[in-house]
């Protein structure tokens, strides 16, 4: 996707997850890196009475910028749907390290006649012939919110049991919105905004897209128009399809509906758009392949999500791959489907089944961006497997911890040859050069052009070469402040990389001290 306009290059990150900011790139290759897992993980898990055996990372994590305490709201799912006394809730947890996590009494809600618990919202249908349940949750931070009651949104997916499929139902399934002025204290609305009669499904989470002032909700669609979803299986009829060397048939006597993304926008998170279909499965995908979810959030120049990829019938599992967009509504898949937080390995490790994203962004903790995410050793639908090692406390889900280096999702890398890259023309906003790269072991420099020219005392000669890996590197260039020209007039910067990986770059304002 082309940039049609010249860029104006300031302190938010240029990443390289595609081409829009590259107008030639000789001699790199683009390199996806996956989150690395915490070796203490999973972290949370299953301990009290009313989360049963069941903890789902839908849900959110939030910062506070005074403290830097770290608030987890997340879903106790207990699966005892004949006992009325079981039932879903969204739950809390905070920690000061972002390792040990405390789930404290809030006394705010009933559980078998006791409030001494951490639930903060439950459904809101309970009686004794029904049972409401949530399937997924999403929270939002609004600190921009003019209305104090309304500081935190809330989506979830509810249903009662056993109405989940009747429209008329006093609350038919579907995804509400509640509001509340800390987090704790919610106010619902009385009707769904998307309905499970009109084809929105269970898995949903919000984006705050702030530049564009609106919100964002990813619903899932249940398509059956869109065809029966393939099993694999022996050739019958003739009726085979074949994808890397395996065989495959389409069986309508399964499942006919498949799971496909969508997209809705709102300005007051009451009123939606239509949703509309995103990131659809194509002809480099196994054919057995569903989008079962997706998140989605700002970094640096563009968005980025984690699509939660389900492999129906070869591994019954969903992995993450990483998702962008550059307007916050056409998404596409990364070049490289490598999962970006793959599953565990069958029959040893806990994340081993599906995973789940906490629906907020990474949170940044000095140099890294901290990824939480729910996973379970079972396949999709699937009982429990067997394992080589006995679980630890409580059984069924849990969360884990990942990190990633910041603005580590891809790289431009450059071997033993001199590679260059060169950005299409842009503006800058400042008059120091930066960038986020490992040199170790090689070099990058990096030259201002303008008009098909290096700048006299801005070109490779005269940019002392980074050959360390830094997260920020301010260039110091033999011209000193990099001249931004009337009204930032457009240039190209030229970067040269041996042995090396770049992974963004950007503008400060020029200090002596900063370089």
């Amino acid at each position: 996707m082309a940039i049609k306009k010249q860029p104006r290059i300031n302190k938010t990150r240029q990443l390289f997850v595609d081409d829009s900011i590259i107008a030639e790139s000789r001699g790199t290759h683009r390199t996806l890196h996956q989150l690395t897992k915490d070796s203490d993980n999973p972290i949370v898990h299953c301990d009290r009475p009313w989360e049963g055996n069941d903890i789902r990372a839908y849900g959110s994590i939030w910062r506070e910028p005074g403290d830097g305490q770290l608030r987890m709201w997340y879903l106790a799912r207990p699966r005892d749907l004949d006992d009325r006394r079981f039932f879903t809730s969204v739950c809390y947890a905070t920690s000061m390290d972002g390792l040990h996590w405390t789930k404290p009494d809030l006394h705010l809600c009933d559980f078998w006649g006791n409030t001494a618990n951490n639930v903060c919202f439950q459904p809101h249908w309970k009686s004794d012939k029904a049972t409401g349940r949530f399937d997924t949750v999403s929270i939002l931070h609004d600190p921009s919110e003019s209305r104090p009651l309304r500081r935190y949104k809330m989506m979830t997916y509810q249903y009662a049991v056993p109405d989940k499929w009747n429209p008329k139902a006093a609350f038919p399934s579907g995804n509400y919105v509640a509001f509340s002025p800390d987090g704790f204290h919610w106010q619902e609305q009385s009707k769904p905004v998307f309905r499970l009669d009109h084809g929105i499904g269970d898995c949903m989470t919000l984006m705050h897209d702030t530049p564009r002032k609106r919100y964002t909700a990813f619903v899932k669609i249940l398509s059956p128009e869109y065809g029966f979803y393939p099993k694999l299986r022996e050739k019958v009829d003739d009726k085979v399809q074949i994808w890397d060397g395996k065989k495959y048939i389409f069986c309508s006597g399964e499942n006919p509906v498949r799971r496909l993304r969508g997209i809705s926008f709102s300005d007051d998170f009451v009123h939606w758009t239509k949703p509309k279909f995103i990131l659809p499965t194509d002809k480099d995908d196994p054919p057995d392949i569903q989008m079962y979810n997706n998140t989605g959030f700002l970094y640096g120049n563009l968005y980025l999500g984690m699509a939660y990829v389900y492999h129906v019938d070869t591994t019954g599992g969903i992995d993450m791959q990483l998702i962008w967009s550059r307007d916050g509504e056409q998404w596409q898949r990364a070049f490289d489907r490598t999962p970006i937080l793959p599953n565990g390995v069958d029959e040893r490790d806990w994340d081993m089944g599906c995973h789940a994203m906490f629906t907020n962004p990474p949170i940044q903790m000095g140099d890294e961006l901290w990824f939480y995410y729910g996973s379970q050793w079972k396949r999709h639908g699937g009982g429990q497997v067997k394992r080589h090692k006995p679980l630890f406390t409580g059984s069924g889900t849990a969360f884990g911890r990942a990190k990633l280096r910041l603005d580590g999702f891809v790289s431009l890398d450059a071997g033993n040859r001199t590679a260059r890259v060169t950005t299409v023309p842009i503006r800058l906003a400042a008059s120091a050069l930066a960038v986020n790269a490992n040199a170790a072991g090689g070099e990058i420099r990096a030259q201002i052009v303008r008009r098909g020219h290096p700048l006299t005392g801005f070109d490779f000669k005269s940019c002392e070469p980074l050959t360390v890996d830094r997260t920020r590197h301010v260039f110091r260039f033999k011209g000193g402040k990099i001249p931004l020209g009337a009204s930032g007039s457009p240039i190209r910067i030229e970067f040269s990389l041996k042995n090396a990986q770049l992974y963004s770059f950007w503008t400060e304002s020029f200090a002596p001290s900063n370089l």
